[in-house]
């Protein structure tokens, strides 16, 4: 066997690679990249993301007789991945909470819609989640396709390996601005627990959609990602919807928000 890659295996490293992280490319470019605070809120955002990570493959190493429960890894890690998401935005409230009070920041235009102002901070979070979780969920995956050859597993004989390991990247980067969206400019901001839970929610089901590729032969189709890619991608469509219409309704209409900031997630007004 050839022990550098071929022609074949370039084009399909090309592939997966724009495949998992174009929007990422993109959205650095056309927003965070001119703000510096911004680049600094992506490494923050993907710092923290790592800490929960972390604190998820302890609670797994630490929980031995149920390892092979992966619906329950799925279960915590989402709670704390969550939590982590909302921590990022706490920490950056408190950020600009205090450069205002000296001065360093500028205070928002009276009546300006709070969930305008923080669109790019949230995309930035969200930026840094994902592209973090894509490089230590994925990365040595994807780097695979650099190989020759290309690898299947028995429950999706469709497509190779590293083909649904980088569309189940999109799904989740796309699946990661989207919830970003909606908790910095409604639910952490209005305390709304509707749109907490639903957040939570979404992030259980996309993870527990990837959990459908262990599935051998899932109701009589050849291939399990063939369930799994759609189901994630449905999610996604479900949170874009959430997110347009959290958009409809507080980033469209100017909303006087209480003047906290701090712990308690709000900004100053």
């Amino acid at each position: 066997m050839p022990s550098r890659a071929s022609s074949a295996s370039v084009l399909s490293f090309s592939g997966v690679l724009a495949a998992a992280f174009a929007p990422y490319a993109v959205l650095i470019v056309t927003v965070v990249a001119k703000q510096p605070e911004l680049v600094i809120l992506t490494i923050g955002a993907a710092f923290v993301w790592l800490c929960a990570i972390l604190v998820i493959a302890i609670i797994w190493w630490a929980l031995v007789p149920f390892r092979d429960e992966l619906w329950l890894l799925v279960l915590y890690g989402g709670i704390l991945q969550e939590l982590s998401r909302w921590a990022t935005y706490v920490l950056y409230a408190r950020l600009i909470h205090g450069l205002r009070a000296i001065g360093l920041q500028p205070t928002p235009p009276a009546g300006r819609p709070l969930g305008a102002s923080l669109v790019p901070a949230a995309i930035a979070s969200a930026i840094g989640t994902g592209l973090m979780q894509t490089l230590v969920m994925y990365g040595d995956v994807l780097g695979g396709a650099l190989l020759p050859g290309t690898l299947y597993t028995p429950s999706c004989s469709v497509l190779s390996t590293f083909a649904v390991d980088a569309l189940q990247c999109l799904g989740f980067g796309l699946l990661h601005v989207l919830l970003g969206l909606i908790g910095w400019t409604a639910a952490y901001p209005r305390r709304a627990t509707g749109l907490l839970c639903t957040m939570l929610v979404l992030h259980w089901l996309a993870s527990a959609a990837t959990l459908l590729h262990r599935v051998d032969g899932l109701g009589g189709v050849s291939g399990a990602c063939v369930v799994a890619l759609p189901c994630v991608g449905g999610v996604v469509l479900v949170a874009g919807v959430l997110a347009a219409s959290v958009a409809a309704t507080s980033l469209c209409s100017p909303r006087k928000e209480t003047a906290v900031g701090g712990m308690d997630g709000r900004f100053d007004e």
